[in-house]
């Protein structure tokens, strides 16, 4: 087996044996270890694609994060976004503002309840921009 591959868990091992025991009940030809091993490969591509269609968030930073990677207090940075008119404060916490949900830069995360928001990457874009902010942060991180 090429050592790039990713190992097959115990767990599928166990149902392409059950499956191999019932073709060979049947009188069919049961799975190789090379069929067995790109099967399981495909399955476990298959759930990466299906975790990241599903994962809407993916790529997007807490503005704790954001002040960190830009090197300046959580704090300061909401007095930013605030001035910046990218949210605001009311009696549930903060709140994205329309205008940076519509630009693309902030995205509120969670049950209306209790949400909570997220800056995108061409928020962390737009936010390095601004001379008031330290522009040498990476936004790969």
């Amino acid at each position: 087996m090429n050592d790039s591959r990713k190992k097959m868990t115990p767990r599928f091992a166990k149902r392409a044996a059950r499956l191999n025991a019932l073709c060979k009940r049947l009188g069919l030809k049961p799975l190789d270890d090379e069929r067995t091993q790109a099967s399981f490969e495909f399955r476990e591509r298959r759930r990466a694609e299906v975790r990241k269609a599903n994962d809407l968030y993916s790529g997007y930073w807490s503005v704790t994060a954001v002040a960190r990677d830009f090197g300046m207090r959580r704090a300061d940075l909401f007095v930013w976004l605030q001035r910046e008119d990218w949210l605001q404060r009311d009696e549930d916490g903060w709140r994205a503002t329309s205008k940076a949900v519509e630009g693309g830069w902030v995205a509120q995360r969670g049950p209306v309840g209790c949400s909570w928001p997220q800056i995108t990457r061409i928020g962390f874009q737009e936010i390095a921009r601004h001379p008031d902010v330290r522009p040498d942060a990476d936004s790969a991180t």
